[in-house]
């Protein structure tokens, strides 16, 4: 099962389930990354595109999204590259990331603060945005 963090109007493929704040966007569950209505280990995926750069307390997030993902699950992250114009020209961002900011969420960037250490699956990069996949061990 395959949850879509922030899944907005457009952003949904079949067979994942759609978790967004703004009830507009109809999505299946109202909820937010910082607080994921969710039990343990409930998906084999998460996937948030084009969310994570609106998220106040991103440790809380990470933290909840390592919660909910299950042992060996992988979560799909896709952010604008900092200094892009689309990471710095929207208002509503709250933070920018390069790809080194997610080796903060690892064993080898150790953040402080963090209850849980994710595997680096992967990070790629085009000239706009970062594609990343952490997994949970």
């Amino acid at each position: 099962m395959i949850l879509n963090i922030g899944c907005g109007h457009l952003n949904r493929d079949r067979g994942e389930i759609g978790m967004d704040i703004n009830p507009a966007c109809n999505p299946d569950v109202l909820g937010s990354v910082e607080a994921i209505p969710f039990p343990d280990e409930s998906f084999e995926s998460l996937k948030a595109v084009h969310v994570l750069e609106h998220i106040e307390n991103i440790v809380q997030a990470m933290d909840e999204c390592h919660r909910v993902l299950k042992k060996n699950g992988r979560f799909h992250i896709r952010v604008p590259l900092f200094p892009t114009l689309g990471s710095i020209a929207d208002p509503t961002h709250k933070r920018y990331f390069i790809p080194e900011t997610f080796r903060y969420f690892t064993q080898e960037g150790a953040l402080s603060g963090l209850k849980n250490i994710w595997q680096l699956g992967s990070i790629n990069t085009t000239e706009q945005e970062i594609y990343c996949v952490l997994r949970k061990a």
